[in-house]
């Protein structure tokens, strides 16, 4: 966050600044997604999370309630706590945020995945010698996740031919786009179905709020299988579904 100088009485940001991080679904977005208002404002909240609080999407299904609650949970207990924790979700996958320090020991890891966009990589990270960088947006296209998760599941499948393979996956923080990954690469390499990816995902690293279920669904009918949680597959649009939590 960039430092608040004074302007008379009123405080205001430096006008510099570009990017901020929504107070509400704690994502760091371009300027553009905020309103004049909520921009001038130290604490701000973006168009998306203040229209889907005016007009919340009307969800009935008792197993996408649970879903939201468990996302709503882990929001408030961990917020960004796990954004510099390397969660192992198996011997050759582990999933995080985007390191700034060499306090995880990376020569442990052969590859690496960014589900963020590339200026999220930052120069430890860099240090990985074969690394995926996906440029998914925190908000973008449903689309382009389905179309990440075929890449990523290329690239990993390459990348396990070679002995002691370990891919770290990896975004911002580490709680939704690099969760999708995980858990698509789960579904598609070893074969888990949906529900016992989110569930192994989850124990392993409980900070997850992941908002493009809906695409890990289609996903799972893609890979030939029937959906073992057909409830995302009627859930409202992964924008609308994740502003509630």
């Amino acid at each position: 966050m960039v430092p608040l100088r004074s302007c008379g009485s009123m405080s205001v940001l430096e006008t510099f600044e570009t990017r901020r991080i929504c107070t509400s679904c704690a994502e760091e977005l371009p300027k553009e997604q905020f309103s004049g208002s909520q921009w001038r404002k130290e604490s701000s909240r973006c168009k998306n999370c203040i229209r889907t609080t005016k007009n919340p999407p009307k969800i009935t299904d008792s197993r996408l309630l649970d879903f939201v609650e468990e996302c709503q949970r882990a929001k408030e207990q961990y917020k960004q706590s796990q954004t510099h924790v390397v969660s192992e979700i198996t011997p050759w996958l582990c999933l995080g945020g985007a390191l700034q320090d060499g306090a995880w020991q990376l020569e442990k890891t052969t590859h690496g995945i960014c589900a963020a966009l590339e200026r999220n990589v930052s120069p430890v990270m860099k240090k990985l010698e074969h690394l995926l960088i996906l440029n998914l947006e925190d908000k973008g296209s449903e689309a382009e996740c389905l179309t990440a998760f075929k890449i990523a599941v290329a690239f990993a499948q390459k990348a396990l031919e070679e002995p002691e393979c370990k891919i770290y996956v990896f975004c911002a923080l580490g709680c939704n786009r690099s969760a999708i990954i995980v858990m698509a690469l789960l579904m598609a390499v070893e074969g888990l179905t949906l529900d016992v990816a989110l569930k192994l995902v989850r124990e392993k690293r409980p900070a997850i709020r992941p908002k493009y279920m809906r695409v890990l669904a289609d996903f799972e009918i893609e890979l030939g299988r029937e959906c073992s949680r057909p409830e995302f597959l009627e859930a409202p649009d992964s924008k609308s579904i994740g502003a509630l939590f």
